[in-house]
């Protein structure tokens, strides 16, 4: 996906058409895009290397279902980038609601205690059957 947009973007620049200056902004644009996402891998990898217990890094994985159950739990990844964004990419193919996943520390880790709503219940419970609120 990423190949494609790159390559439109590139012939956009190659268009006569365009102004100098507006193609050399685009060009600026472009190269500090590709730096802070370099750098943003770069805090990333830190992050998880300072948060590793045995190989291992905690992520937070937060989502609500097509039912309005709302989930909140850990899991126990390789301490990788790669393993993160894999499991982070993972998470948005599947979920059924919005979701996210979060590194979290050590101490967070060892505090954590797993949640788990279901929203529609606890409406009906409070006699609001109709109206679901999150």
């Amino acid at each position: 996906m990423h190949n494609l947009i790159d390559r439109e973007f590139f012939q956009m620049l190659t268009r006569p058409t365009l102004s100098r200056n507006l193609k050399r902004m685009l060009r600026d644009t472009l190269k500090t895009e590709n730096v802070d996402r370099l750098q943003e891998r770069a805090d990333l990898a830190d992050f998880i290397k300072d948060n590793t217990k045995a190989g291992k890094v905690a992520v937070e994985i937060w989502g609500i279902d097509c039912d309005t159950t709302e989930s909140r739990y850990i899991r126990w990844i390789p301490a990788t980038v790669h393993a993160y964004l894999s499991r982070l990419e993972k998470e948005r193919k599947y979920a059924e609601g919005p979701c996210s996943v979060h590194i979290l520390t050590l101490k967070q880790a060892e505090d954590y205690q797993p949640v788990t709503v279901d929203h529609a219940l606890r409406a009906f419970e409070n006699g609001h059957s109709h109206l679901v609120t999150i």
